[in-house]
């Protein structure tokens, strides 16, 4: 019974030691990483050197709390500027300038493309009233275009502007690479949407007084067409960072490159406009 119970003894301890070796390893282990982990966040240094190595201390890293992120994230939003649609329609200058200096975005893309849209089709109402009062005060024209057809020209010429406005944005960046210009497309289509209210409204007004005033409303538009086009250069010169003699030239070339696909709309998509004019 001894010697059977040495031997049992013996076997056990031959079947414990590798366990034993296994968990003082993985202790061994633990003790390394919880020594690099502490290490880690009281910002411990340690620089190697050939002699050995050299402990330099630092100040403990300050964990930042959820409470804290939360208080930054709200202090961020607070002093974020406020945009509102009377500040863009009678300060749009001031806007620009608040946005420009801003790093956060204020528009969301949804809200960039409403107040595009509600530029592009006040201008589009324009042209569309200017189209209707010209074929109506034309020497011997018996060709008339009513509300409805002014209405469905606007519709299809506020189509094409939004589009090829978006192509601008695509050229611009294109042309700012080849520049070697460094560019915030978001922050350039949020400054040009913020200066959509002020275009908007202007084009808007002149498209009322083309339908009541006929002539006087033709000179409003022009003035309020310059008018627009500078607060959108100012803007694209803010938002780029570019100087304003880039920026004409830049308004020019695509200014060039908009009626040659004007033309070419103007021919298929608005042909019944066409057939008109032929007939004039």
């Amino acid at each position: 019974m001894i010697i059977w119970g040495n031997h049992m003894r013996r076997n056990t301890k031959r079947l414990r030691a590798p366990q034993a070796r296994l968990k003082r390893a993985v202790a061994y282990r633990h003790i390394k990483y919880a020594k690099a982990k502490r290490a880690a966040d009281t910002g411990t240094v340690q620089v190697l050197i050939s002699s050995g190595t050299e402990e330099i201390a630092a100040k403990p890293a300050a964990v930042q709390t959820r409470k804290e992120k939360k208080n930054e994230w709200a202090e961020v939003m607070v002093s974020q500027p406020n945009v509102s649609l009377k500040k863009c329609l009678f300060h749009p200058l001031q806007t620009i300038e608040e946005a420009a200096k801003s790093e956060y975005l204020s528009l969301s893309v949804f809200q960039e493309i409403l107040l595009n849209l509600f530029a592009w089709m006040s201008a589009a109402l324009s042209i569309a009233c200017l189209y209707a009062h010209h074929i109506e005060k034309a020497e011997y024209s018996i060709a008339r275009y009513n509300f409805t057809d002014t209405c469905w020209l606007a519709v299809r010429i506020a189509i094409f502007c939004f589009a090829v406005g978006y192509l601008g944005y695509a050229l611009l960046q294109t042309f700012a690479k080849y520049d070697k210009d460094e560019i915030c497309l978001s922050k350039v289509m949020e400054i040009d949407a913020l200066t959509s209210v002020f275009a908007g409204v202007l084009m808007l007004i002149s498209a009322i007084l083309i339908l009541a005033a006929g002539d006087f409303g033709i000179a409003v538009f022009l003035v309020c067409a310059v008018a627009a086009s500078a607060v959108k250069q100012i803007g694209l010169s803010r938002s780029t960072r570019m100087p304003m003699k880039k920026i004409g030239l830049l308004c020019f070339a695509m200014a060039c490159i908009f009626l040659v696909l004007y033309y070419i709309f103007y021919l298929t998509a608005l042909s019944d406009l066409a057939q008109i004019y032929t007939l004039l």
